[in-house]
């Protein structure tokens, strides 16, 4: 909206989020590593097969005859995809998603109503709309200590707020967000492409390998001669597998970045909507409360400028991660306001539990049953140990699990533990007093 840039201003200076990270300790990790040692692999491979397959004008190590500029072509192209995937993944892993400058804080305004009134009628009737101001739509970060800006979101693996958060990939080692998310997208897409590339000269290969008695006796003659011995056959084979897999899993989620940048919309987002069309679904059932109109995603500004606001010559964003370009008729705070009013209806779902039996954390707890084991949550969330008469505030729950934060004066930490290993805090009082 006009004149935002004016209110959303730090009181510190901001600096830029926009940082290289310490070489080692992102590469020398074992995701990053193992994609590297992929890339290497599949990448020797294709250019040891494209040089018995389709020799290239200046190879001396095959008659002439065989050679030529076709085969210098075709080993330029794909040393030019392999160069760019490597490039981009390092860029994805050394300049980061960027995060949220540390003491960050908007500057309250007296006018504040006045750049929310688009979203007034999402509050429900029991929200207090006099004098709030722009903090009352922003959350606070209890592990960063800060606001956290307009789209961002706290990753507990890089443990800081990180802009623009799409989650956190680690064959990078880095979240992907505001400041990668297009050297992110175009390391998909040069990997998918070339893997399909190197599957292509390693298929040719294979067949011309496995056929080539007939191609000694019955080919051209002036044709390139591929032979294998068994251990090469070996590697080809296990390095074609190696691309296919990197064409169907990369290519996958080539696709689903491609669709998040031209909705303008992260996978966290995604679920916020999610529940936000479930939350209005509830609420405009009920009678007591007034009817909300459906959600706007406020980011949504059409596909080519979408695209523009990822994807530019440099790769570096145009936004500063802070201060987003809008949809008319939405404000800076239409989704952070969209966050809070969720988050207090979290807050009033939590139920108390109380620790009835000992668990240690473990992620596969015998003791608690075959269920309990066979039927884990399937997210990244720790497990937390939990001692008898630990207090338990949850907020999600599974068949045989529940996730919550545990009340202590010591520490505040959260995650998943087994179902039966607690009972409601209603119910452990009235065993007690029975």
């Amino acid at each position: 909206g006009p004149g935002l840039p004016c209110i959303i201003k730090s009181r510190l200076t901001m600096g830029s989020p926009y940082k290289m990270y310490n070489t080692y300790k992102r590469v020398l990790h074992i995701c990053p590593l193992i994609a590297l040692g992929i890339i290497s692999f599949v990448s020797i491979t294709t250019i040891k097969c494209t040089l018995m397959w389709w020799p290239p004008v200046l190879y001396g190590f095959v008659p002439s005859d065989y050679r030529s500029y076709g085969g210098a072509i075709n080993l330029l192209v794909f040393l030019t995809l392999t160069s760019c995937t490597v490039l981009f993944f390092l860029k994805a892993m050394f300049i980061g998603p960027g995060h949220v400058p540390s003491s960050w804080h908007p500057i309250d305004s007296f006018c504040v109503r006045e750049y929310i009134h688009h979203d007034l009628p999402l509050l429900t009737s029991n929200f207090n709309c006099n004098g709030i101001n722009i903090t009352d739509t922003l959350q606070f970060c209890e592990i960063c200590k800060h606001y956290k800006a307009p789209r961002s979101h706290h990753c507990r693996k890089c443990n800081s707020c990180i802009l623009k958060m799409d989650h956190h990939c680690p064959w990078i080692n880095n979240c992907v967000g505001h400041f990668n998310h297009a050297c992110f997208t175009l390391f998909l897409y040069f990997a998918t492409i070339a893997s399909f590339y190197a599957s292509v000269i390693m298929t040719c290969s294979l067949y011309q390998a496995i056929n080539a008695d007939w191609y000694m006796y019955f080919g051209n003659p002036y044709q390139p001669f591929v032979y294998f011995d068994i251990t090469e056959f070996i590697v080809c084979i296990l390095a074609l597998a190696l691309a296919i897999g990197v064409i169907i899993s990369v290519g996958a989620q080539c696709i689903l970045q491609l669709k998040s940048i031209v909705k303008n919309r992260t996978g966290i987002e995604d679920w916020i909507i999610e529940k936000a069309k479930y939350r209005r679904q509830r609420i405009n059932k009920c009678e007591k409360y007034d009817f909300i109109p459906e959600f706007v995603h406020p980011y949504n500004l059409g596909f080519w400028k979408n695209l523009s606001e990822v994807f530019t010559l440099s790769c570096q964003p145009l936004s500063d991660g802070i201060v987003w370009n809008v949809k008319e008729g939405c404000s800076q705070f239409s989704l952070t306001l969209e966050q809070v009013l969720q988050k207090e209806e979290k807050h009033r779902r939590t139920r108390e539990y109380v620790v009835i039996k000992k668990y240690s954390g473990s992620k596969f707890p015998v003791s608690f049953g075959f269920n309990t084991c066979l039927r884990p949550p399937c997210t990244d969330d720790p497990r937390i140990p939990l001692d008898v008469g630990d207090s338990i505030k949850v907020t999600r729950s599974k068949d045989y699990w529940l996730y919550g934060q545990k009340v202590s004066e010591l520490n505040s930490c959260k995650g998943w533990f087994p179902r039966s290993c607690a009972v409601p805090k209603v119910e452990f009082s009235s065993k007690k007093i029975s």
